[in-house]
């Protein structure tokens, strides 16, 4: 037992910080007290942790590069840190929001998005590890293998819950309802810029920035983006066989919310950081137009009234 333990701490390369060592039986606790309780349980600590770490990252960015980063973190960094929160937290709304409604579709759906998100964040740090470098990067060799493990475990458990299904729900006769169009033009954009960011981060990143060219990090970052983008349209892209109208919108509501916080951080960049050019203000207004897309879809003024209307029964009861 003592000679398994010590060849699993060479692999790991392990440090003999007290700290350090305690990251890697916490990650696997909470993974084996998640995963064996099914697939919605898997859902529900999943969305938890999204929601934590995407509010972390979006107002706390420089915290969060601080452990990647070598020297100053300049405004393309921070950006891209503040993005992918923000699909974080949209992937973790969008499931409370449906989570309590029976239609399969959705859920199916939610499930498959996070399942390609998570195979595509290990395929991105297999690489990051095999390319890893102890002088330029941040990071200990024991992070980068510790996120390789965790994030391999999560996208097998996703997979294999994905793959157990055989109901998959779903009708093509929903595909005429009001949100149709919506839906087919939030897919368009997401999947658009999912598919760019991840295969050309190089091209998405100088397009929009003063830069010349980027490091590791910038590309690293950039993927990640895309994969999250990517794994937002698979949810829109097959909502409209969704039986639940209701569900269709609060969709659409979490992607215009993201939407929203995305053009608010672009337009703060543009305005306090000197590194971004004029085109990624061409960028903002595609971001803008798309948060118009997204609320007009989910009908956001009905439902404010209709939230507004529930709050007014409560305080009288």
């Amino acid at each position: 037992m003592a000679f398994v333990l010590k060849n699993i701490k060479e692999l790991l390369s392990i440090p003999d910080n007290t700290a350090m060592q305690l990251i890697l039986p916490a990650s696997l606790l909470v993974f084996t007290v998640t995963v064996p309780w099914g697939r919605k349980t898997l859902m529900e600590i999943t969305s938890l942790i999204f929601a934590v770490k995407g509010f972390g990252a979006l107002l706390y960015p420089e915290a969060i590069n601080f452990w990647f980063q070598k020297g100053h973190a300049d405004g393309l960094h921070l950006q891209e840190i503040r993005d992918i929160g923000i699909i974080l937290m949209a992937l973790a709304f969008t499931h409370f929001m449906t989570r309590k409604n029976n239609d399969r579709t959705m859920e199916i759906s939610l499930l498959w998005s996070r399942t390609l998100f998570l195979g595509a964040l290990f395929l991105l740090n297999v690489v990051r590890l095999i390319n890893y470098e102890s002088m330029k990067e941040k990071l200990s060799l024991y992070v980068e293998k510790l996120a390789v493990l965790m994030t391999g475990l999560y996208f097998v458990a996703f997979l294999y819950y994905s793959l157990c299904e055989d109901d998959w729900g779903g009708s093509t006769e929903q595909l005429t309802s009001k949100t149709h169009l919506h839906l087919r033009i939030d897919f368009i954009m997401f999947f658009m810029t999912g598919i760019i960011a991840y295969c050309f981060p190089d091209t998405i990143a100088t397009f929009q920035t003063k830069l010349n060219s980027l490091d590791n990090l910038h590309r690293y970052m950039a993927r990640v983006m895309g994969a999250g983008f990517i794994a937002l349209a698979i949810s829109s892209g097959r909502a409209n066989n969704s039986h639940n109208e209701e569900d269709k919108k609060s969709l659409l509501l979490g992607h215009g919310l993201a939407n929203g916080l995305f053009f608010l951080t672009m337009l703060l960049c543009q305005l306090f950081s000197d590194i971004f050019s004029q085109w990624h203000i061409y960028g903002m207004l595609i971001v803008l137009l798309a948060a118009v897309n997204d609320f007009v879809g989910c009908e956001i003024k009905t439902m404010v009234q209709n939230f507004k209307r529930e709050l007014s029964y409560a305080k009288e009861d």
